[in-house]
């Protein structure tokens, strides 16, 4: 699905007429629009090229915001610090080794999306686990201590990627936002 045709011929006309000289304020006006829309467009099908993480949460297991905090951060910094290979001269290297570590890369550079989606419960956060081990996914799943919210360690979520989105169709399509 491109960008419509008819716009940019649009644009075209209009801008133009704009370096003639010939475009009221009203067709100024609709010009910066038609512009805008064409930006955004355009950044809504780039983002499909674009890496994002997953993070997936139990549900069940009803944490207070700041236990939930804490554990989707655990998930999304998990994704860096297991990557990491060495730490020298007070700079962290990432070895760049397979199309996972350059989308990590491009992730942290550009937009560094994370969303974050729920499952009912610890059996289903096991099924995404294992789905996205299946495809070769960068995953890891967070288990809780069990120091402070809960008695015994206890896993509560599970971050997925950076990935592609075409990549996480199949594993996480059909999950719902947190």
């Amino acid at each position: 699905m491109g960008i419509n045709e008819e716009l940019i011929s649009k644009i075209k006309h209009l801008e133009e007429l704009d370096l003639k000289g010939d475009l009221d304020d009203q067709d100024y006006e609709l010009l910066k629009k038609l512009k805008e829309d064409r930006e955004r467009a355009l950044e809504k099908e780039n983002q499909k090229y674009l890496p994002r993480q997953i993070i997936v949460v139990r549900k069940d297991l009803n944490m207070d915001p700041g236990k939930l905090a804490a554990q989707v951060a655990h998930a999304s910094l998990a994704t860096i610090t297991n990557r990491l290979i060495a730490i020298s001269d007070s700079k962290f290297e990432l070895t760049l080794n397979s199309k996972y570590d350059n989308l990590l890369k491009i992730w942290i550079e550009k937009k560094f999306t994370k969303i974050v989606l729920s499952v009912k419960n610890e059996n289903e956060l096991l099924k995404i686990e294992t789905k996205a081990k299946e495809k070769g996914l960068p995953v890891y799943l967070i288990e809780d201590a069990g120091f402070t919210a809960f008695n015994e360690k206890t896993k509560t979520c599970l971050s997925i990627g950076p990935c592609l989105p075409e990549d996480l169709k199949d594993v996480t399509g059909k999950l719902r936002l947190l």
